[in-house]
């Protein structure tokens, strides 16, 4: 679980914490996200103290090695830290910095074992005459879907890219068929190099309970392809996603998108 290491204070400078500095953080806190990245080390940061003793401004001075962890740990200080107000040694309200360290341990509940993650990636290699010649499978949600190596099922498939790929299709020598699960509002990952072709293809809402397992999904787009439909929901419901305890429920969406580029 989360631990405050010691602080060290600004010399000179006389500030209190109000109340249990102990509870600013708790295992409650440790980001969903940063669970599934298997996500521990220990953020550095610095808070800057106005004369009420506020937090104005909270700075990493060293990464946890995780940016999740790093904005998590200044977004708590920020909302939770509360100081009297800072005095120099002759008893004057003067601004003040305050140093500390939070070790990020996931908790033995929430290590990979108990989280079960869909999301993957499926990138297939397209040759000059259209054949696929390959396809890799990668992500937490790969091996549920129990294909043979060298092969993404329907998102390998000649004829289910051609179908979405249309004219396109003739030039394309690389696809990614991807599915991500994204909290909050946030948007999925954004590849280094924008594609020149980009399609969400099926997409679902999803609530996880405080417990982390997955307590409804909606559909909001099926995926309708020669003939066949897929509705994510579906999909998923068989073997749903679980995820860490978070002190509230969380709402997700589920994306299936499809990426081109060509020559």
């Amino acid at each position: 679980m989360p631990m405050i290491a010691l602080a060290a204070l600004a010399a000179g400078t006389v500030l209190q914490p109000l109340g249990d500095w102990h509870g600013w953080v708790t295992v409650k806190d440790y980001p969903v996200e940063a669970v599934l990245a298997q996500a521990e080390g220990i953020a550095a940061f610095a808070l800057t103290i106005d004369a009420n003793g506020l937090p104005e401004d909270c700075r990493i001075t060293k990464s946890a090695g995780s940016k999740l962890l790093d904005d998590q740990t200044c977004a708590i200080m920020l909302i939770r830290a509360r100081f009297r107000p800072p005095t120099d040694r002759k008893g004057r309200i003067v601004p003040a910095t305050y140093r500390q360290s939070i070790r990020w341990r996931l908790p033995p509940n929430a290590k990979r074992e108990e989280v079960v993650d869909r999301s993957f990636d499926a990138r297939a290699t397209i040759a000059a005459n259209g054949n696929v010649t390959d396809c890799a499978l990668s992500g937490a949600g790969a091996t549920r879907l129990a294909q043979a190596k060298g092969s993404c099922g329907p998102f390998g498939n000649r004829d289910f890219l051609a179908f979405f790929l249309k004219d396109n299709y003739a030039k394309t020598r690389g696809t990614n068929v991807r599915l991500s699960v994204n909290f909050d509002g946030n948007s999925p990952p954004a590849p280094a190099k924008p594609p020149r072709i980009y399609a969400i293809l099926a997409k679902a809402a999803i609530e996880i309970g405080k417990d982390g397992a997955m307590t409804s999904c909606t559909s909001v787009t099926a995926l309708s392809a020669l003939g066949r439909t897929l509705d994510l929901c579906d999909f998923i419901k068989t073997d749903p996603p679980r995820y860490g305890p978070q002190p509230n429920p969380r709402k997700a969406t589920i994306l299936l998108d499809l990426s081109a580029d060509y020559n």
